[in-house]
């Protein structure tokens, strides 16, 4: 790698580490959404092996998805979630909103404040629950998701971009 390579390389790290945090609120979010997803795949399975009619070896299938899926779910809430939820900042200044996130593949997404078309706050009943809220950024490119963030935050981001688009030209 090049030293220009190298001193870009440490100012994303030196400028990921000093973005915005999600709340501790979004792990617990994040562990819902698993949860709730496990609960459900688990429901099915049992529904299909108590009314499907289905040979044993196929049963026994079903009765050995259920543990992994119970042990998927476990290893989700405790290690996956958590790491996620370390890795993702974001920041928000007078011409881009960076948002860093991934694990084995870190993903850096700048959006030009100029290219933002609207800035959209969501709160489903999930996040409602939770304290939380989502911004959905809607470009010239498409949508882009940030958080979930309390909805201070939010609407802190949200007057940031549309005071900078107010401003332009």
């Amino acid at each position: 790698m090049t030293e220009d390579g190298l001193m870009d390389a440490q100012r994303d790290r030196s400028t990921m580490a000093s973005g915005e945090a999600l709340p501790r609120a979004a792990l617990r979010y994040e562990n819902l959404r698993t949860l709730s997803a496990a609960v459900t795949f688990a429901v099915l399975l049992i529904a299909a092996a108590l009314f499907v009619k289905i040979d044993w070896v196929e049963f026994v299938a079903l009765w050995i998805l259920l543990p992994l899926c119970v042990l998927g779910t476990l290893i989700d809430i405790a290690v996956v979630n958590r790491l996620q939820y370390r890795a993702y900042r974001y920041t928000v200044d007078r011409s881009t909103v960076e948002i860093w996130h991934g694990l084995l593949m870190r993903s850096r997404t700048t959006i030009s404040t100029v290219q933002i078309l609207s800035v959209d706050i969501v709160r489903g009943p999930l996040l409602r629950s939770c304290g939380l809220a989502s911004i959905v950024f809607r470009t010239v490119g498409g949508t882009i998701k940030l958080g979930p963030v309390t909805p201070t935050a939010a609407e802190g981001v949200r007057t940031r971009v549309m005071r900078t688009l107010e401003v332009a030209p």
